[in-house]
């Protein structure tokens, strides 16, 4: 019997989706669901295609659809439970977690989804709890580790690979639009302005930098920036759906799966040497910058530049902000430069970006191999 419209419809969504093209996903889920037969297992499958095509509003109606012919369907109410969590719906999303795990406990994993919602609902005890219980079954569980450590303000020396990784696969569809349209992410033009001041002044307006290395690269935002004052340019970045739309953009000669630290003391990976090392909004995720600092130092040609950004602490080398991303002091980078013998050409401060309506205090810093 050949299949329904609704379910080679469904099916090309979900190719569309695994090849991050959102546009056409919705383009054919609009018409399977218009197509679909109304039982519970159409619902569920639908529901679950609009959460993966990023559209949280068509994938709550769904499953609440699915949960109209089953309320007690466990699948169904974790995934209305994620999609609230999504839409920062706590309190019902949080209900509806309680549930589902009444019905299937042993859904352990999910336990650092309801940890989340509790925080975000400002319910600190209960979140940890949470966390704790995901941890429990999953002592690695990168994601409820970093969590918690956040919130509580225990400093660990970086986020967890797995949950730089997670983050930003399940980030990558949207990230440019929410980046840099819903929190005023700037950067990109910071930096590049900053070059073309810095070669200015060093009567040196045209000067082309090549090779050049993006650390963190994420979608290519920078090397979008500075392409017109780079030869060619390397990314590198540990989520894989980052460097699949970058590769679509055409933004990078080379593009590496890889942390920053493994990439530059691995000599194998990339060219030998770069004139010009950048990361944007990519160290916020390590507290302990040795590695970076010293990998940079190897990989820098004579006279080289080292530039990226932070976000600023006060007190000690650095801190793990409430936000999951970590703060370093201007005392740390000073003492890190001199140990691998960069020298400072600048500590800028900066506004990169916004978070829940309030300017973070950033640094955009220059260091030059001698």
């Amino acid at each position: 019997m050949p299949k329904d419209v609704w379910e080679i419809e469904l099916k090309r969504a979900q190719e569309a989706i695994a090849d991050n093209d959102l546009e056409s996903a919705a383009e054919t889920l609009t018409i399977a669901s218009a197509n679909a037969p109304d039982t519970y297992d159409a619902h569920f499958e639908l529901a679950d295609a609009w959460f993966d095509a990023c559209d949280y509003g068509a994938a709550q109606r769904h499953y609440r659809a699915a949960l109209g012919h089953e309320p007690e369907a466990a699948d169904s109410l974790f995934g209305l439970a994620a999609t609230l969590r999504v839409q920062e719906e706590y309190p019902e999303s949080i209900t509806l977690y309680e549930r589902a795990f009444e019905i299937e406990p042993d859904r352990t994993a999910a336990y650092w989804e309801l940890g989340y919602a509790r925080e975000m609902n400002g319910d600190v005890a209960l979140a940890e709890q949470a966390y704790r219980a995901c941890l429990r079954h999953y002592p690695d569980h990168g994601m409820a580790r970093h969590l918690m450590s956040a919130m509580i303000g225990e400093t660990t020396a970086r986020a967890p690979a797995d949950y730089v990784a997670d983050l930003f696969n399940d980030y990558a569809s949207t990230f440019e639009e929410d980046l840099v349209d819903e929190l005023g992410y700037s950067v990109p033009e910071q930096v590049r302005a900053y070059l073309d001041t810095f070669d200015q002044d060093a009567g040196r307006p045209d000067h082309l930098y090549d090779p050049v290395l993006d650390l963190g690269c994420g979608t290519g935002l920078i090397a979008e920036a500075i392409k017109q004052r780079t030869g060619a340019m390397d990314g590198v970045d540990l989520s894989e759906n980052m460097i699949q739309i970058a590769e679509q953009k055409n933004r990078f000669d080379q593009t590496y799966i890889l942390d920053a630290e493994g990439f530059l003391t691995d000599p194998s990976y990339g060219r030998e040497a770069y004139e010009l090392v950048v990361s944007g909004d990519a160290l916020v995720y390590l507290g302990d910058l040795s590695g970076v600092f010293s990998g940079v130092a190897r990989r820098l040609t004579p006279g080289g530049q080292f530039i990226f950004t932070l976000e600023q602490c006060e007190t000690g080398d650095y801190q793990l902000l409430s936000t999951g991303r970590y703060g370093h002091s201007k005392t740390y980078i000073r003492e890190l430069a001199e140990k691998t013998g960069l020298d400072i050409i600048c500590l800028n401060p900066i506004v990169p970006r916004t978070d829940s309506g309030n300017n973070i205090n950033g640094l955009l810093c220059h260091l030059k191999r001698p």
